[in-house]
């Protein structure tokens, strides 16, 4: 019986990485955590910035059409491949894909960007400020610009036993810290022990995971989908 895995990102990630994980030949059970609905932040013309920085590819998908239109003027500093591919089928001028997490991308931009750049962060209502403190820190100004916000999903106990049909969940992914912050309190409630008993926590860093340190977690070696993906590979 193939190995069942809990897919906790939110769509439309959810669904592309329950189909690498088929690929796999596992059992992929999609229950996002969250999901991701815009916000009405916008802003009247690119003169203002130097360019643009992403940590996520949902900046970019909830992005309005007239914001688009300013972020494409921009040079865009991307977080990773995958929201540097997001931003360039958006139409942006992607100038540098970091390694995937905010830290790296601020060494980069400081090393590329002198003080006084000023730079558009169209980001998550729920968000880390590392990025903005190190880029304020080495004089570098940045105007973050909530675009998303990530909403809690809400499952009944017995909606998840329903929806995995009382088998235990043998591997579970966090992608993000909020979705480790969910998972926690759904692997905390006793009625659903027996799903969670053994389970193993994939994490996209150690971050994400935090909340779950009290659980068997492993973290991927770097904070990509790709890295995460080959973990599970590891790990069956």
């Amino acid at each position: 019986m193939a190995r069942r895995v809990m897919v906790t990102r939110p769509e439309p990630g959810a669904s592309a990485t329950a189909a690498r994980l088929r690929e796999m030949g596992l059992e992929a059970v999609v229950l996002p955590l969250t999901r991701i609905e815009p916000l009405a932040g916008t802003v009247k013309n690119a003169a203002s910035f130097d360019g643009v920085v992403l940590t996520s590819a949902n900046a970019v998908r909830m992005a309005s059409p007239d914001l688009l239109v300013v972020m494409r003027e921009l040079p865009c500093h991307a977080v990773g491949p995958a929201t540097g591919e997001a931003a360039r089928l958006a139409g942006l001028k992607v100038v540098l894909e970091s390694r995937g997490d905010a830290a790296s991308l601020s060494e980069d931009i400081i090393s590329r960007l002198p003080r006084g750049s000023r730079l558009l962060y169209p980001c998550g209502r729920v968000r880390s400020l590392s990025l903005e403190d190190a880029l304020g820190d080495a004089g570098i100004d940045v105007t973050p610009l909530e675009v998303y916000d990530a909403v809690a999903v809400g499952y009944p106990s017995s909606a998840i036993r329903e929806a995995v049909a009382d088998r235990p969940f043998d591997l579970a992914l966090i992608h993000s810290r909020r979705g480790g912050e969910l998972l926690a309190g759904i692997m905390s409630r006793p009625e659903l022990g027996d799903l969670f008993a053994g389970t193993m926590i994939l994490s996209i860093s150690a971050k994400a995971a935090a909340q779950l340190a009290n659980r068997h977690v492993e973290v991927a070696a770097e904070p990509s989908e790709p890295a995460l993906l080959a973990l599970v590979k590891a790990k069956v």
